[in-house]
């Protein structure tokens, strides 16, 4: 059971690999003022939601002290994050739309200095924080954006078999209804017919006595 749990992880971890695109470096804007050298990657998923899975990352392993805005994630304040080096650094992530709607995609790019005044690292300044970087965005970012998307579509599904449900509760109900309905019209039948078989032994009855009255009347006569 066990090996087949690793395998079968084994082969997501490959498909995602496979359909996620691989990171590079770029030189972006991280703001309005500023730009630089920054390791980027290409998301299929519009910059909303893409902010949020790295909000959420970020928050996961630990990160205290950023700031969100509008398609930007700051810490200004150094931090220590294993992950990419073992200094201090100042992170930053800033999300581009690429794509709308159903094609929505995004650029996700993440700069780090170490230091306020420090320059955007590199691959020639640290190699090995920038390829830190690049494995960071490829497989803990890509596996987060895929959970995420996974639960969305549960979600979603979820919701639609809910207004399915909806949808056959209310209709149970108008059967239910129109079934109460036939079952009044039934016994409204049933007493009408009762009635009508009442009035016809009553005329009978009636026949039966006006007979009589008029045997009697013909022998008085």
């Amino acid at each position: 059971m066990k090996k087949t749990f690793l395998l079968l992880s084994a082969l997501i971890m490959s498909i995602l690999m496979a359909n996620a695109q691989e990171a590079y470096e770029n030189s972006a804007q991280l703001d309005k003022n500023t730009a630089g050298v920054c390791v980027s990657i290409k998301v299929e998923m519009g910059v909303k939601d893409a902010q949020k899975v790295m909000e959420s990352l970020l928050k996961n392993e630990g990160l205290k002290g950023g700031k969100s805005s509008n398609q930007k994630i700051a810490y200004e304040t150094l931090i220590l994050f294993s992950t990419l080096s073992p200094q201090h650094i100042n992170l930053f992530v800033s999300f581009e739309e690429t794509g709308k709607e159903k094609n929505a995609s995004a650029i996700v790019n993440l700069f780090v200095k170490k230091g306020k005044d420090a320059p955007f690292e590199t691959s020639t300044t640290d190699p090995d924080l920038v390829a830190n970087v690049k494995k960071f965005l490829e497989q803990n970012y890509v596996t987060a954006l895929y959970d995420y998307d996974i639960a969305m579509k549960i979600e979603a599904k979820k919701k639609e078999i809910e207004q399915t449900q909806k949808g056959l509760d209310n209709l149970q109900k108008q059967i239910d209804n129109r079934t109460k309905d036939i079952e009044k019209a039934k016994a409204t039948i049933e007493k009408a017919e009762t009635d009508i078989e009442n009035a016809k032994n009553s005329i009978e009855n009636q026949k039966q006595v006006l007979a009589r009255q008029q045997e009697e009347l013909s022998k008085i006569k």
